[in-house]
């Protein structure tokens, strides 16, 4: 009876150990980490006093330096949080993983450019925001320049009830796997419960308003931030922030911008029709 007992247990571990490795692939391709590139400028020096210096002045002329060995304590090249494709070129990730002049305006000094892209194996893709939401929500659509994705995620603007299950797709920095650019992110599935599908929250990227966001638990961690949260097979919010004390976790439902969203989806899904026909 207990081998008997045991064999079951065993099965059913191996049963979700497949499932969740199974879950694990399928969430690869439309799924990215996006990591941030910083290249230095050399300041240009300041105009001279004297006209006779000018020629030597002019000489001077202005360099753009992309260091190989960065400050102490920073990397060139650095994973900042997840996206996802909701179009063959086009992902949705949390507004706050976006460098700051992206939405930040006046920007600040250019002494150093950021630039967001997303990897895919060995390879990084440039992003180019399409749409960053207003300053109250949390959400950016970005497009891919030069990939497009085999898969992406539809999306559905409904929330669900309290207690119901979702899943998030996301990465984890791995400790154990390293390259050139640190901790090599890995994909991963969990599932979290709606704790309140409409809850009060002071959010925003530059100017905190209370808004109505999904409360989930338990709670992520950080470089989730970007994540798609999943009910019934579809992307309904995404994940930007945690309540480490409560084990909670914040997302931004994308009904907030389902005006904004809609078009260019719909734009996207157009052109990719078009290509499809071509190719025929």
């Amino acid at each position: 009876m207990r081998r008997f007992v045991a064999f079951i247990w065993a099965t059913a571990v191996l049963f979700y150990i497949v499932g969740v490795l199974r879950g694990v692939e399928d969430i690869a391709p439309f799924l990215c980490p996006i990591y941030w590139e910083t290249t230095k400028i050399k300041p240009q020096p300041s105009p001279p006093s004297d006209t006779e210096n000018e020629k030597d002045y002019l000489d001077e002329v202005p360099e753009v330096v992309e260091e190989d060995t960065p400050e102490e304590g920073e990397e060139r090249i650095r994973f900042v949080g997840t996206a996802f494709f909701v179009s063959s070129d086009i992902v949705i990730t949390a507004a706050h993983v976006l460098p700051i002049p992206v939405w930040d305006e006046p920007p600040p000094p250019p002494d150093e450019v950021i630039i967001p892209k997303i990897r895919i194996g060995d390879k990084f893709y440039t992003l180019t925001p399409l749409l960053v939401a207003p300053q109250e929500r949390d959400i950016a659509v970005c497009k891919v320049e030069g990939y497009e994705s085999p898969k992406y995620l539809k999306v559905d603007y409904t929330l669900p009830k309290v207690l119901e299950k979702t899943r998030i797709y996301s990465f984890f920095p791995s400790r154990d796997i390293q390259d050139e650019y640190g901790a090599v992110p890995q994909p991963v599935v969990w599932e979290a419960k709606v704790a309140n599908p409409n809850f009060a929250a002071k959010w925003g990227i530059s100017t905190p308003t209370v808004v109505k966001m999904l409360l989930l638990r338990p709670a992520a961690w950080n470089g989730a931030s970007g994540s798609p949260i999943i009910h019934r097979g579809k992307a309904i919010a995404v994940l930007v922030g945690i309540i480490p004390n409560a084990s909670l976790l914040l997302a931004e439902p994308l009904a907030t911008v389902k005006d904004s969203i809609s078009p260019l989806l719909s734009r996207a899904r157009k052109k990719e029709a078009q290509r499809g026909r071509q190719r025929r």
